[in-house]
């Protein structure tokens, strides 16, 4: 996928592979590898495509499919984990969420952060990440109770009886 428009399925034989379809002429184009998650496998990225793949999240998130919005995040953190990529590029790719309305991103978002982040944490620095935290999931959670009218406790009775 490049720019939102899919390309001709490519199988990548070798690490130095390039298509034409990969080649990025402007600031603004980026790609998407393994479209949909078709391919059991991680991808990463180079810097640059990851810094053009954040700006489009920020700025609609929905020209690139929800699978991979998922998949962005999860990879990037379980890359992290190896220590193919550091750990504030992996905590950048969630910096959009505050904009993200799918539950299979959020899902994928919140077990990254409770697997990877938490546990590593320094204590000095869990104030900054609850405020990060806070202000990432402020918005989905307005969202999700204007759905069900605002009111926890009516829903929660009604799922009970």
């Amino acid at each position: 996928m490049r720019n939102g428009t899919l390309q001709n399925l490519t199988w990548l034989n070798t690490k130095t592979s390039v298509f034409s379809e990969m080649i990025i002429t402007s600031d603004n184009d980026w790609i998407i590898l393994n479209v949909n998650a078709s391919g059991y496998f991680r991808v990463i990225y180079d810097q640059a495509n990851i810094e053009r793949l954040q700006r489009q999240l920020m700025k609609d998130p929905n020209k690139i499919p929800v699978c991979n919005r998922a998949q962005i995040i999860g990879d990037a953190f379980q890359l992290m984990v190896t220590g193919l990529l550091d750990a504030g590029t992996a905590l950048s790719t969630t910096a959009y969420l505050s904009g993200e309305k799918e539950f299979v991103v959020w899902s994928k978002a919140i077990e990254v952060l409770n697997d990877y982040v938490e546990p590593i944490l320094p204590s000095d620095m869990y104030g900054l990440y609850k405020q990060y935290i806070l202000k990432t999931f402020t918005p989905i959670f307005n969202y999700q109770m204007d759905l069900i009218g605002g009111d926890l406790l009516t829903v929660h009775s009604e799922i009970l009886q």
